[in-house]
């Protein structure tokens, strides 16, 4: 999934402060994929709602991180929330970026 740039306003900005759960840098660390792969895929979602898709990568330290954003016109997302990638989502994604790294 290419991401060429994140759409920020007040509303997606006041949410990830609200929340502290992730900050904006680390959003963008793992919608650009900056330091660490990002695995994603579409959200299942109802005909009437807008499509969202889940980033779960790493930021620049290394935290594991879920991002849900909706694409917007050339590559551009709004990321909508964030998690901690924990559990076996956790475990899924770090045997695709094993399996990943070692095909390079």
């Amino acid at each position: 999934m290419r991401v060429s740039r994140v759409e920020w306003d007040g509303h997606n900005r006041a949410h990830f402060r609200e929340h502290r759960r992730c900050t904006e840098g680390g959003v963008e660390d793992v919608l650009y994929s900056r330091y660490y792969p990002t695995r994603a895929f579409a959200l299942p979602t109802q005909a009437d709602e807008e499509e969202r898709f889940m980033f779960q990568g790493r930021n620049r330290m290394g935290r594991p991180m879920q991002v849900v954003a909706t694409p917007r016109s050339n590559d551009v997302w709004r990321p909508i929330t964030c998690f901690p990638l924990s559990g076996r989502d956790l475990g899924t994604y770090t045997a695709w970026a094993h399996a990943l790294l070692k095909r390079r």
